[in-house]
């Protein structure tokens, strides 16, 4: 048995071939092989503007962190996902939305959500397009963890977590802040943001 690959960003690809001894078997069988490697999304908080953004661009929250006014904070990863179309194939895009309300960022599996938003609010909300991949409750890993989703109208602003401490705190000391929206898909997990 030879197997062999190489790891390219979000990718590990190679081939491999087996020899077997036994006649009842073929003498070879060769072929190749990938694996998508799911990257972390990174959870940033704004202080002055009271909002969340999720990226899986290290170099957008090294941007945000470093700026001098309006200050993101790092609150680490939030869950790990696929920045392009992974080969298994329950995994669905999730499409980010912008608001007009500056920073206002929404993240959503549901075409149907999406396409109510763009086509109803057209002037409140803009499709960014796909932020990355992830599974359905129906259909995912047993790895994956769900992704709990939280809405606030005091804030404006949506909060991702796959935490169940984070979302039990939430749902119990600030009920008037975060209204609990369920389950927005699932992701393999990450270090939790604080």
């Amino acid at each position: 048995m030879d197997v062999q690959g190489t790891v390219d960003g979000d990718m590990a690809a190679g081939t491999y071939r087996v020899e077997f001894a036994d006649r009842q078997w073929p003498t070879v069988v060769s072929g190749s092989w990938r694996v998508d490697l799911a990257g972390p999304v990174y959870r940033l908080y704004s202080p002055q503007r009271q909002k969340h953004v999720y990226t899986m661009s290290k170099e957008e929250v090294t941007r945000l962190t470093n700026l001098l006014l309006d200050r993101w904070v790092y609150e680490g990863v939030a869950f790990c996902a696929y920045s392009q179309v992974p080969s298994r194939p329950e995994a669905r895009p999730v499409h980010g939305l912008q608001s007009a309300v500056p920073g206002s960022q929404l993240l959503t599996m549901d075409e149907s959500e999406r396409r109510a938003l763009t086509d109803r609010y057209g002037d409140a909300w803009s499709d960014t397009g796909v932020v990355f991949y992830a599974f359905p409750e129906d259909s995912h890993p047993y790895t994956a963890r769900p992704i709990y989703r939280f809405w606030s109208a005091t804030m404006s602003d949506h909060l991702y977590t796959a935490s169940e401490a984070e979302r039990d705190m939430l749902t119990r000391d600030f009920p008037q802040v975060w209204t609990y929206e369920g389950i927005a898909w699932y992701a393999i997990p990450g270090d939790s943001p604080r």
